[in-house]
């Protein structure tokens, strides 16, 4: 269960993070 919600806790940052940035693919491919 905490992985589901590390999970979600995860996507919405990201989904702030590109929101306010736009450079979302950089982020992820650097993360991987």
């Amino acid at each position: 269960m905490s992985k589901v919600l590390h999970m979600q806790k995860v996507a919405i940052s990201e989904a702030i993070y590109s929101t306010t940035t736009g450079v979302f693919p950089v982020k992820l491919s650097k993360t991987q």
